[in-house]
């Protein structure tokens, strides 16, 4: 069902060149991969609302990856709205399997605390959203046979707060937002 939309979808935008090729700039491509990731949104979405145990987690990772997109696209308020909508939709089922869900929540707050810090400058929000992928990543590696598995996780968002902190710390004279 998804590759006949992406079909449909790629072969009404697209135009071909004299030799055949099929040509696109980068923003219709970014649109074309919009308009992908929304029917899929909605298609899961349907099915999720029957079938929420099976459908739940992919709306969710539909929703983070819109949320990349949007910040490729250069719409950050998009993008979080995205994330955050990513996050709700997370915090339905993200206890069931902690070793399973916990990871991409983890990673969803990372990519919303760096739209916050790198676009949107919200650095209080940014450090919030680090600390809270750090703790669900501690969380995680307290199990000592699952710690190989988030440590280089935990470690990137580690970093990251860290990196904030050292830019907010040498930069104290910069306007709030």
């Amino acid at each position: 069902l998804f590759f006949f939309i992406i079909f449909d979808l790629l072969t009404e935008d697209a135009h071909a060149d004299d030799a055949g090729f099929i040509k696109n700039n980068r923003s219709n491509r970014l649109e074309l991969s919009e308009q992908i990731l929304l029917r899929m949104l909605e298609i899961q979405k349907r099915l999720a609302e029957n079938y929420w145990w099976i459908y739940l987690e992919d709306v969710a990772i539909t929703q983070w990856r819109l949320g990349n997109l949007y910040v490729d696209m250069r719409r950050f308020n998009s993008a979080e709205r995205l994330y955050s909508a990513s996050l709700d939709t997370r915090s339905e089922f993200d206890r069931e399997d902690i070793y399973r869900y916990r990871p991409a929540t983890a990673q969803c707050q990372r990519s919303l605390g760096k739209l916050y810090e790198v676009h949107l400058k919200n650095y209080p929000k940014a450090e919030q959203c680090y600390r809270k992928s750090i703790e669900i990543l501690q969380e995680l590696c307290e199990n000592e046979y699952e710690r190989c598995n988030f440590i280089r996780s935990l470690q990137h968002s580690q970093l990251l707060l860290a990196h904030l902190h050292s830019d907010t710390s040498s930069e104290q004279d910069r306007p709030a937002n």
